[in-house]
């Protein structure tokens, strides 16, 4: 059997330790056998330990076959490479971090070119912006279309899910908020919070470990934890040798590509399914209802207002404007008509970029044929919008279907 794995003292350790249990042998305990292993490989080597034993301690020797050992051992090498990389990583900071003066992105750049590429072949680019083509830039002209767009964002949901189960299996205990930082670790990510402007963060990595940058006069700590998530979604879904320099404004982009791929992941990660309540789509949407989610999982407002509207059974949308345009829109399944590009002057989103001096927040219920086009019943829509900064207003609109 293959066994090919860097000769360490940690390695040797280990090929002992799991030639002790095929050969019927009883191994020492690990934290005895791990003893005899330097300090610095002492963590890995234990973690190795164990992954061998819930392979082969409950198993009869005839019972493993030779690729179930092997594929263990390569997941073990794997363990044990990373673990150095980030050793090495932490150590080419602490050395070489005081004479990067203030260009840290070229600076992790070159200590991440220092390690060299993947010792193994990273995956595929998760998806396509091809999978995603939609937003309030897109001309949606029929009902097919509609259908269509909406059929390609449930799939990459259902892909991100996925993802996100794996990933956060990686954590010993789940809660709410996300410890993004000890998932970081899992992932072998060393996060530097640095001077960064104009950026909010940024991800640097050959593929298996990496550094990310986060921008350190970000004040808002909602909106540093989800640049966080966006640069974990990098490192996860858009593997290999990279480099993400991301900004605020496609830390807001939820449209297309794979920046809104890393910002769904975002949402996802930071508010996992697995962390909300069982009813959590069945509740009727507002904004009441994203400042608790807010509140609970410590996430921005546009977060929590996506994963409210996507996650609803209820006819609802969010469409973020700017500057009086709109941006983006995000529709629940139920919502089945269709947003102009242009906002309507009467509205409440208009209203609050004419005038400064209303209330950051209002609520009112209009025909719905002033945010949807194609209805043409007597149904309503409730806005409700608030102006969260000078630049942009979000509005949670909830269609009313006439009986």
């Amino acid at each position: 059997m293959s066994k090919e794995r860097p000769e360490t003292r940690a390695a040797q350790l280990l090929d002992e330790y799991i030639d002790s249990r095929l050969s019927g042998r009883m191994a020492p305990k690990p934290d005895e056998f791990a003893a005899r292993c330097p300090q610095t490989e002492r963590e890995g080597l234990m973690e190795a330990i164990y992954g061998v034993e819930n392979v082969v301690a409950y198993h009869c020797d005839d019972h493993i076959s030779d690729k179930l050992l092997d594929d263990t051992l390569a997941k073990i090498s794997q363990v044990l490479v990373r673990r150095r990389l980030v050793l090495r990583i932490n150590e080419l900071i602490s050395t070489e971090w005081a004479t990067m003066s203030s260009d840290f992105v070229h600076g992790a750049e070159k200590i991440i070119a220092t390690l060299g590429p993947a010792s193994w072949a990273p995956s595929k680019p998760f998806l396509g912006s091809a999978v995603m083509n939609r937003g309030s830039g897109l001309t949606v002209t029929s009902k097919a279309l509609l259908y269509t767009n909406e059929a390609n964002l449930k799939l990459l949901e259902s892909t991100l899910e996925k993802k996100i189960g794996e990933t956060i299996a990686l954590m010993d205990d789940l809660s709410a908020p996300v410890d993004l930082s000890v998932l970081a670790q899992r992932l072998c990510l060393i996060v530097q919070n640095v001077p960064l402007d104009p950026l909010d963060g940024c991800l640097i990595t050959n593929g298996e470990a990496g550094i990310i940058l986060l921008n350190s006069s970000v004040l808002d700590e909602r909106r540093r934890r989800f640049t966080f998530g966006h640069e974990i979604g990098h490192a996860v879904l858009h593997s290999g040798q990279a480099l993400y320099k991301d900004s605020s404004s496609q830390l807001d982009d939820f449209d297309a590509g794979a920046e809104m791929q890393a910002n769904v992941f975002s949402s996802l990660l930071l508010m996992p399914s697995a962390l909300l309540p069982s009813n959590f789509g069945a509740t009727l949407p507002s904004l009441a209802a994203a400042d608790e989610l807010c509140e609970e999982y410590e996430v921005s407002l546009l977060a929590s207002l996506r994963r409210l509207v996507r996650a609803s059974n209820w006819g609802c949308a969010l469409v973020v404007s700017k500057l009086g345009a709109i941006q983006w829109t995000v529709r629940s399944p139920f919502f089945q008509a269709f947003i102009p590009k242009q906002l309507h002057p009467d509205s409440l989103a208009s209203q609050l970029f004419a005038n400064e001096e209303w209330p950051c927040q209002s609520k009112a219920e209009w025909p719905a044929e002033m945010w949807c086009e194609g209805i043409d019943d007597e149904s309503t829509i409730v806005e409700e919008s608030r102006r969260v900064s000078n630049e942009y207003v979000y509005t949670l609109l909830l269609l009313v279907w006439k009986d």
